[in-house]
């Protein structure tokens, strides 16, 4: 290339990072000398005007790099405030984005602050009850949450739904978020059986809206049903899900994918219930019967299998589903096998046929049987009720491997119990209760050391 075409090819190249609102470099091409014949032109992003600060801050944080994001998210709220044509709009969306890049960062204290400040504009330009301060408070009420002050975000989500009946009725649904928010702070400050209200409340409050045979109602029910595992209530949540199944065969009969679904969920429901001799404080009786059980005392097998007997119809019945709805139903047999069988034989049967259906499917293979999957695990019950005088919460954390025979093995204390309350008994109960899917390489079960298990329990301090 001659001399007069690489001086025209660097101006061009300059002109056009001018253009594009970059800043062009001049830098050595081979590490010598830099002469003409070695220069070559790099571009470095610039945002010269405010979209395109905005640009930059949201492509970070759509990047995974909340860093980045925060600092440019902070460079366009130090533009809009030295700008006087600046809007209010502007300066909102600027505040979001710094306390979305805060969340990101695992900050919800900072967050939280940022989404008060823009609690305060949006109520400097609409009002203190316009429903344009719903969201903000909100996000104050969740932020609060994440961070555990649960008795802040309680007051933000009463603000937020009194808001919203003003706005939309006593009964509107646009409530229904705050009474999450509500019942999340009343998890956090011990008081269960209030957020568990809250969130039935608001189910009929969507009900009252949409009509109880309504599809719209499908998400509600699935949100308070996982709300339901999360707290040990498996009769509830197999009656909310079986109204779910009762709404997908009256609206989506064409998408028995839906119903295969939820028909696995109460079958996992059905397998994780708790042998009644373990619902109650220990005492000498039942600790004895405790050092005989095994899973095989659920009263959940017989009615999960039935479950999964009926999905499994269903799925012959659907010849147009995709291969990995039936690497699905095979690995949820397998599942069943794994938790009530004496051994792991017939499961990892079960489990190699899903393997070889996904051979053409390798992120199916790796999203089913690619790491180890809890399926059942009774823990000791705790020495004392949570109201026994002076009873304090205790902490727990075992290491063990997973083993290929999906069995608890070479289980140590990581984090030992207060005065080892705990230790000896958890770790007998994982190695006899624990059941685990195991990890599958190239068609096979294989060991999955790493495997942690944290426990709470209440106990009472020696005097």
């Amino acid at each position: 290339m001659s001399r007069s075409a690489q001086v025209t090819g660097a101006l061009v190249a300059g002109v056009f990072a001018a253009l594009a609102g970059a800043e062009p470099a001049i830098l050595p091409g081979d590490g010598q000398a830099p002469g003409l014949d070695e220069v070559t032109v790099t571009l470095t992003p610039r945002a010269d005007t405010r979209l395109d600060q905005r640009l930059l801050a949201e492509s970070a944080l759509a990047d995974d790099r909340p860093l980045d994001a925060l600092a440019g998210a902070r460079a366009w709220l130090e533009a809009l405030r030295l700008d006087p044509s600046a809007t209010a709009d502007e300066r909102e969306a600027a505040l979001v984005l710094q306390a979305r890049a805060q969340q990101a960062l695992g900050d919800p204290d900072a967050a939280a602050e940022t989404y008060l400040a823009l609690l305060d504009a949006v109520e400097a330009r609409h009002g203190r009850f316009s429903a344009e301060t719903i969201p903000p408070m909100l996000a104050i009420g969740e932020s609060f949450n994440t961070a555990g002050r649960h008795a802040e975000a309680l007051l933000f989500g009463d603000q937020a739904r009194h808001v919203a009946r003003r706005n939309y009725g006593l009964f509107g649904p646009e409530q229904i978020e705050a009474m999450h928010v509500m019942a999340a702070a009343h998890d956090g400050l011990g008081e269960r059986a209030r957020g568990r209200e809250l969130r039935e409340e608001a189910l009929q409050i969507a009900e009252r809206r949409l009509g109880e045979d309504s599809a719209e109602l499908l998400p509600y029910l699935a949100e308070l049903a996982d709300w339901y595992v999360t707290r040990g209530l498996t009769v509830r949540e197999r009656r909310t899900r079986d109204r779910m199944l009762t709404l997908q065969r009256q609206h989506y009969p064409d998408r028995p994918e839906l119903q295969l679904e939820t028909l696995r969920q109460i079958a996992r429901s059905w397998q994780s219930e708790v042998p009644a001799a373990l619902r109650h404080t220990m005492d000498r009786r039942s600790a004895r019967q405790l050092s005989r059980l095994s899973p095989s005392a659920s009263t959940g097998a017989r009615p999960a299998r039935e479950t999964l007997r009926r999905a499994e119809a269903l799925l012959e019945d659907s010849p147009q589903l995709p291969e990995i709805e039936r690497a699905r139903m095979l690995v949820a047999i397998g599942d069943w096998h794994m938790i009530f069988d004496p051994t792991p034989d017939e499961a990892l049967s079960w489990y190699r046929q899903a393997w070889t259906l996904l051979a053409g499917d390798e992120s199916g293979r790796q999203a089913l049987l690619g790491r180890p999957a809890t399926l059942y695990f009774v823990p000791p019950p705790s020495p004392f009720q949570s109201g026994a005088a002076g009873a304090r919460e205790g902490r727990l954390t075992l290491g063990f491997t997973v083993g290929a025979d999906g069995r608890a093995t070479d289980i140590m204390v990581e984090q030992p119990s207060p005065e080892d309350t705990m230790d000896e008994a958890t770790r007998q109960q994982l190695e006899r209760t624990g059941r685990y899917r195991p990890r599958f390489e190239a068609g096979e079960p294989v060991a999955s050391p790493g495997a942690r298990l944290t426990q709470l329990f209440r106990y009472r301090p020696e005097q």
